[in-house]
């Protein structure tokens, strides 16, 4: 009997442990799958987080939603209601209230979890875009849809506004299709600080006029440039490019015709116009420049030339071409004859006068024909004692103007020799002929000057209007319709080349809590806001002059006024009180005013300056009364941890400071706010705390310039540690103030111990 007790109590011991053995195991299973699957939904927060705007996690099973992040509008109308229901009342909450209806079956599709999970199953990611509509508003947004462990039943839901990236790609698709239209193309040639070449950009329609389609390569270099010149056009075009980037005020535009080589189509002719546009310091930054495919004009104009040169027999059929051009007249240098074959009233008023000289002919044309503005550049091109070294070998040169009543016109002289090429051949390279005595010689233009020429001009208009719409969508901001950055130092460089300025203003302008309408509304609002900026700018200064968008939230305007500013200046003020939006409320701009008036012996970019000054005084009163800062904080002390045992404000450029933190027991415990910041330096480094190397390190790492540099090509942190006491290691940041300025050069000196004493 005692024995099956005995047995009994053994197996009854013998199970327990088994079953206490399967509890454990269960319990650390448990814990690692949770423990992994939590390692997993915080690696794809972390990835998704700074992408997307709303990131929610769905348990299959049960069907609860647990939300990660959630932007302001979601959190604001669904963050009390999302934890409450399951994922299918959810979604059924969202397609109702959001979703646009023709978008609806997006969102059907996936509005079970069994749907959900049925989509995950053969791949563990997908994604997928719809609409909503706000108050009459239709908005754009992308859905991601994850499954981080195919062992779990955990679906991760990723969604984000995606309207600017769609109106980028519209964009850039309607400025290639202008392009297109054009027959055009745009090349920006990058430079360093040193203004060598580092790249050469091609855009995709430049790429098209070239031969090659999306897919193929065409180095980025500047080389390939050099490379693709026809010989005959090569050294001039070079040399044009070389004068552009030389002009130090920008007002020599490269302008020149010549022949590329396409992959497809052999050397095709090209008109390449471009600028410069310049760093602050003055160096080259980029060469913007335009390509315009006229091989068919070219061709055309190549071939009636051919038959201008041909001798009188050519006459008469040149006199059925002749409507390609307004006037047509050839011209005997050596016997100064005319010979008119297509002309108009004006100019056969002058041609008819025998006993007038060609040369005095040609100056009554152009003062007669050509605007005031253009004139000069008229007469020196149709001064007849220098034509013919002028047209030297060239076969052709050519001027631009703009007429009193014809708009844009083109004047062309025309040599006319015996030498020209064969008109299939203008298009190749130049072709080689055997001699009698057997040696092969290239086919060249003999360097004696021209004896007949012909003078012919056209109407170049519409050509005219379409480069300068081109070039209007490159000068322009998207988004204020206002003139860009690029166009402000255009026109400032074309100012400060004329002999006497006009009075004038310059207005600094910059928009007030941007960045916390952004962070706190979204970028819609943002939007809205630098809209509501630009109508109020416009409103008020519109009519003087013109308006510059140079920065996210930065605007200037130079107004031609030669009266007080004042009540414009009031206007402005009461246009932004009055103004509202629909997703903010109220806007506040900071603006600075200086006139040439004011300061007669400065030059534009020194009155902006002072503008800037001002303006920036004025953005400080406005954060100091509304007690926050540009980035929406309240003070210094909630920009930085309160792990920090010091904090200063510190001006470099005034050498002076203002505790923010201190305690006392720390390195800085010898503070006299009497003294200059870096007589505090040089305290510090009098004690015992560091060797002579450390010391070396510590005075470099606060040199002013030094910091002011690093901040004004970064924003990140500087940072420098070091030990002190020899148990202790010291930590220093030097964090940029938000509105830091090489006028403002304010940053927070922040120290901390990075690790507990040693005992």
């Amino acid at each position: 009997m005692n024995y099956i007790i005995d047995n009994i109590f053994f197996i009854a011991e013998a199970f327990t442990a088994i079953l206490l053995t399967y509890l454990l195991i269960t319990i650390i299973f448990t814990y690692r799958k949770n423990k992994n699957m939590l390692s997993t939904q915080q690696s794809i927060i972390q990835a998704l987080g700074s992408t997307y705007e709303n990131i929610l996690f769905i348990d299959l099973d049960t069907k609860k939603v647990r939300t990660f992040q959630m932007s302001s509008f979601i959190t604001k109308k669904y963050g009390k209601i999302l934890p409450q229901h399951d994922y299918e009342k959810d979604v059924a909450l969202y397609m109702e209230n959001e979703v646009y209806k023709d978008d609806i079956h997006v969102w059907e599709a996936i509005n079970t979890t069994e749907k959900l999970d049925n989509i995950l199953k053969d791949k563990t990611e997908t994604s997928f875009s719809y609409r909503t509509l706000r108050g009459g508003r239709i908005s754009h947004y992308q859905c991601e849809l994850l499954k981080p462990n195919p062992l779990t039943h955990v679906a991760v839901m990723a969604f984000k506004l995606i309207d600017e990236f769609l109106w980028e790609k519209q964009y850039h698709f309607e400025l290639k299709n202008i392009q297109e239209n054009l027959n055009s193309g745009q090349w920006i040639i990058d430079f360093d600080e040193n203004s060598q070449v580092v790249k050469c950009h091609w855009s995709e329609a430049a790429r098209h006029l070239l031969g090659y389609s999306v897919n193929e390569d065409l180095p980025e270099s500047f080389i390939i440039v050099e490379k693709i010149l026809h010989p005959e056009e090569k050294q001039n075009v070079l040399t044009e490019f070389q004068k552009t980037i030389s002009s130090i005020d920008g007002s020599y535009k490269f302008n020149v015709t010549h022949r590329l080589l396409t992959k497809k189509d052999g050397y095709r002719w090209f008109r390449s116009t471009g600028s410069i546009v310049r760093r602050k310091d003055g160096s080259i930054q980029h060469f913007m420049g335009i390509i315009t495919d006229i091989n068919e004009a070219q061709v055309n104009e190549i071939w009636l030339n051919k038959l201008l040169y041909n001798q009188s027999r050519q006459l008469e059929l040149l006199s059925s071409l002749a409507g390609i051009y307004l006037t047509v007249h050839l011209i005997d240098l050596e016997k100064s004859v005319v010979a008119e074959i297509n002309t108009t009233k004006t100019v056969k008023h002058f041609t008819e006068q025998l006993d007038m000289s060609i040369a005095d002919m040609m100056r009554h044309i152009m003062e007669t024909v050509v605007r005031e503005d253009y004139l000069e550049q008229a007469l020196q091109f149709t001064d007849m004692n220098t034509l013919p070294q002028r047209l030297g070998s060239k076969k052709t040169i050519s001027l631009d103007f703009i007429s009193k009543k014809s708009g844009w016109v083109r004047a062309r002289f025309i040599a006319v020799d015996d030498n020209l090429l064969n008109i299939t051949d203008e298009t190749k390279y130049p072709v080689t002929e055997t001699t009698e005595a057997g040696k092969k010689t290239e086919n060249a233009e003999e360097n004696s000057y021209a004896k007949k020429c012909f003078f012919v001009t056209q109407i170049i208009e519409a050509e005219k209007q379409k480069e300068e719409e081109l070039m209007k969508m490159s000068n322009t901001d998207a988004l204020t319709n206002f003139l860009n950055r690029h166009a402000y130092e255009t026109d400032i460089n074309k100012l400060e080349k004329l002999p006497v300025l006009p009075e004038m203003y310059i207005v600094t302008m910059d928009l007030n809590g941007l960045k916390v309408v952004n962070d706190t509304l979204g970028h819609d609002a943002g939007d809205e806001l630098i809209k509501g900026a630009a109508s109020c700018m416009k409103r008020a200064f519109g009519a003087y002059g013109s308006i510059y968008r140079t920065g996210g939230d930065e605007f200037q305007a130079i107004l031609l006024m030669d009266t007080d500013i004042s009540p414009v200046i009031n206007d402005f003020r009461q246009v932004q009180q009055d103004w509202r939006g629909e997703l903010v409320k109220e806007i506040s701009i900071s603006i600075g005013v200086t006139s040439k008036k004011e300061f007669p012996d400065l030059s534009l970019r020194e009155l902006s300056k002072i503008a800037d000054q001002r303006m920036y005084k004025e953005k400080s009163l406005f954060y100091s009364k509304k007690g926050t800062d540009r980035r929406g904080q309240q003070n210094a002390t909630s920009i930085i941890s309160n792990s920090y045992i010091s904090i200063l404000n510190v001006n470099i450029g005034s050498d002076s400071f203002k505790v923010v933190k201190n305690v006392n027991y720390a390195l800085l415990d010898i503070i006299n706010e009497n003294d200059l910041f870096s007589t505090i330096i040089r305290k510090i480094t009098e004690r015992d705390f560091m060797d002579n190397e450390t010391k070396e390190k510590f005075i470099a790492f606060f040199d002013a310039e030094k910091i002011k540099k690093h901040f004004s090509i970064s924003k990140s942190e500087m940072q420098f540690s070091f030990h002190y006491y020899k148990k202790r290691i010291a930590l220093i940041e030097i964090i940029p103030s938000p509105n830091f300025s090489e006028l403002n050069p304010i940053v927070f000196i922040c120290f901390k111990e990075i690790t507990a004493p040693v005992k």
